[in-house]
């Protein structure tokens, strides 16, 4: 008897499809029919008939549900748990489509999740606080988003700022294929709802996350704008201190500090911005600098940084507005956050990181191919050009442009930057027209950590061994590929052989650092000390990415090694490879 297999692609389908009929058919019961009324009344909520009884007891309404949008999101809870379950079997599509653990993710609640505190002691005390009179407006952009990550984003947010202090909400779908995401259509469907101002707009065509910002930014009417990515979790009285320091000082733009969680589950992985915060160089290869006047992590005061991240950020209208908000002509995402950074600066303000002020950011795992497409892309290289040309001098950004093409993306030959001059020269005269008078020297002195000293700075590093012989990463070569060997350790040099350093990456020379994805392909890109995909775990002897899902490998046919799957090869048609032990050799400093 023939019996005929199922094409995964088609199982993902049908189930994409089954998720989609049940949420539809949920949600048209919810809306036509008669059990709307129980909620309407106000009187009836308890004596309601239903799967719903015990959630309602369990989870309360928010003050800014009306008794619709609560209703709809205990139906909208209990599909989206339903969902989690289809989507654990199914678990290999899901988790790379955009580098999350979804089936987690979404069976996690949406409101009132028992999040750490993890600010300093001294910044329990809110009343240390004076009630700020500014109006907020919350700006969150989205695209090909987790429908309970964007949620969880948007009640966490609402409910934790003071009501006196929420003036309104800019959602901004920025072109998401509804396609394949069809649940996000809900969030408009249950925001629009609430009783607080909530404003949803959808670009049909992805415009990209810096001009979609740029959009809500101009947008908003609050007094304050406060920018978070669509993957963030918030407690009450994140909000409180960053209005302190708006309140007094206008110009003044203040970061939480970002605490980044795994997407297999909520513990904390690595936090920016205390006591080290970013930094960056000429290159703007970002560094991690550390705060000597700040004594330990318990230490509650605000303290200046160079840059903060594109992520979470407070800034008042008036100001941004000064400024000309960001990204000026920048294309796709990335480096916004430095051109707003570099203009505050100049302009005679601060940046300030705020340690009673922590947030939780999902950290995604991206695949090889999404870091590709963005690598490749022109902007990869565009926007930060943008800023050297427009704030830098020519010499300095002939040097950058060098650099962006040898040495990280490879994306600027032939790359016409002549008819970008008129965002040159706005972002010129943005400078004159606000008296800035802080140029490059300023910045080189007092931002830019020194290139030389940054690069002699000791790092306790690990040579990676197998055996007697070391692991040795070779390239890259004419087509951008690199290798993994092992070679007797007599004839590696330190410098050369694979390293395991304190900032938990996997260097090869030239400071480059193996970055993971969810792909066997062997990919390198400039260290950046920031986790993230860069970051290698060591446990009980094998070499893992942050998510444990890749290992370094050895295969058996010749000895190479490479990148596989943790559990082993799982077919016939891949090659065989083992997940070997490795260990470390002699510790040492580099310099």
């Amino acid at each position: 008897m023939r019996v005929t297999r199922l094409h995964p692609k088609r199982i993902m389908i049908a189930m994409l499809l089954l998720i989609a009929i049940v949420n539809f058919l949920s949600f048209h019961i919810s809306i036509t029919g008669e059990t709307v009324s129980y909620f309407r009344d106000g009187t009836s909520q308890v004596t309601l008939i239903g799967n719903y009884h015990q959630n309602i007891r369990e989870d309360p309404q928010l003050y800014f549900e009306t008794d619709y949008s609560y209703f709809l999101r205990l139906q909208l809870q209990d599909n989206i748990k339903f969902g989690a379950a289809l989507k654990q079997v199914a678990g290999d599509y899901f988790n790379a489509r955009q580098g999350y653990n979804e089936s987690y993710l979404d069976s996690l609640p949406l409101v009132h999740r028992n999040i750490s505190d993890l600010t300093p002691p001294a910044c329990k005390d809110i009343a240390m606080y004076p009630s700020s009179p500014a109006r907020v407006s919350v700006i969150i952009v989205f695209h090909n988003e987790i429908l309970s990550l964007v949620l969880r984003t948007v009640y966490s947010v609402i409910e934790a700022i003071p009501p006196h202090n929420f003036h309104e909400m800019i959602l901004v779908d920025d072109g998401s294929d509804l396609m394949e995401y069809t649940d996000l259509q809900k969030v408009q469907q249950i925001t629009e709802s609430f009783s607080v101002q909530v404003k949803y707009h959808r670009f049909e065509e992805n415009k990209g996350l810096i001009a979609s910002r740029r959009f809500a930014c101009e947008s908003a009417t609050g007094d304050v704008v406060l920018v978070l990515d669509s993957h963030m979790e918030v407690k009450s009285g994140f909000i409180e201190p960053l209005l302190a320091i708006t309140d007094q000082s206008y110009n003044t733009i203040a970061a939480p500090i970002i605490h980044f969680v795994e997407n297999k589950e909520s513990t904390k992985v690595w936090a920016m911005g205390y006591p080290c915060y970013l930094g960056f160089d000429r290159y703007f290869k970002w560094l991690s600098v550390c705060n000597k006047t700040v004594t330990s992590q318990g230490d509650p005061r605000p303290f200046p940084v160079p840059l903060i991240s594109g992520g979470a950020f407070v800034a008042t209208k008036r100001f941004l507005s000064e400024i000309d908000y960001f990204g000026l002509g920048m294309e796709g995402w990335g480096d916004e956050n430095v051109d707003i950074s570099l203009k505050t600066w100049m302009c005679g303000s601060q940046l300030l990181s705020v340690p009673c002020s922590q947030v939780l950011h999902h950290n995604a795992h991206r695949s090889v191919k999404n870091l590709a497409d963005r690598r490749k892309a022109p902007h990869a290289c565009h926007n930060a050009a943008l800023i050297s040309k427009s704030y830098f001098p020519e010499d300095v950004f002939q040097d950058f442009a060098s650099h962006c093409h040898l040495n990280i993306y490879r994306g600027l030959e032939g790359y016409d930057f002549g008819v970008y001059d008129h965002v040159v020269r706005a972002n010129r005269e943005l400078i004159r027209r606000n008296n800035c008078t802080r140029d490059y020297g300023w910045m080189r002195r007092n931002l830019m950590p020194s290139v030389e000293s940054y690069d002699r700075e000791t790092l306790i590093s690990h040579t990676l061994k197998l055996g007697e012989q070391c692991v040795m990463f070779r390239g890259p070569d004419q087509k951008s590929k690199w290798t993994a060997s092992l070679e007797e350790c007599r004839v590696v040099s330190v410098e050369k052989s694979a390293r395991l350093t304190i900032w938990k990456d996997l260097r090869a020379e030239k400071g480059y650092c193996l970055d993971w994805g969810f792909s066997p392909v062997m990919r390198f890109l400039a260290c950046h000390r920031q986790g993230g995909n860069q970051m290698t775990v060591y446990e009980e002897g094998q070499v893992k990415d942050f998510s444990r899902n890749w290992c370094l490998v050895r295969f058996l046919n010749n000895s190479s090694l490479g990148l596989g799957l943790c559990r082993g090869s799982q077919n016939s048609s891949e090659e065989s490879y083992e997940v070997p032990k490795f260990h470390f050799g002699t510790v040492y400093n580099s310099k």
